[in-house]
């Protein structure tokens, strides 16, 4: 292996760790789904707690759930189960397509600078005096 060689071969490893040490707080795990599921569990059994206080007379407080119909707050609590079991369907697709993506935007990065790469050297050749 020649230096060039070794020196492509040393970038290409340090795009990779840092490409991947960008991209890994986007990684789909089954810990992300479930914080993303209380979360949405939490909001709607208030949205549906407001509900329940607005029909009692109790008070009526600002609260994001008053942009909703009761219907849609009731609705959206029971599919929120049903869209849990959903995506953790889908859990080892979407982490699939997140180190296909992965190996993507590093397979483009190396591509582009080997495009750059031979482009200056082409320029540089034609600088060269001709051999006679």
């Amino acid at each position: 292996m020649s230096g060039w060689q070794r020196l492509w071969l040393v970038a290409s490893m340090l795009v990779a760790v840092a490409i991947g040490a960008l991209r890994y707080e986007q990684f789909p795990t089954q810990e992300k789904i479930a914080s993303e599921h209380r979360y949405s569990i939490f909001f709607w059994r208030d949205c549906k707690a407001y509900f329940q206080d607005m029909d009692a007379g109790r008070f009526k407080r600002d609260s994001p759930c008053s942009s909703y119909k009761r219907q849609y707050a009731d609705q959206s609590l029971e599919n929120e189960l049903e869209a849990y079991k959903y995506k953790l369907g889908l859990l080892p697709e979407r982490q699939f397509q997140w180190v296909a993506t992965t190996l993507g935007y590093w397979l483009g990065v190396n591509l582009a600078s080997l495009i750059i790469l031979f482009t200056v050297r082409w320029v540089y050749r034609g600088f060269r005096p001709k051999a006679v």
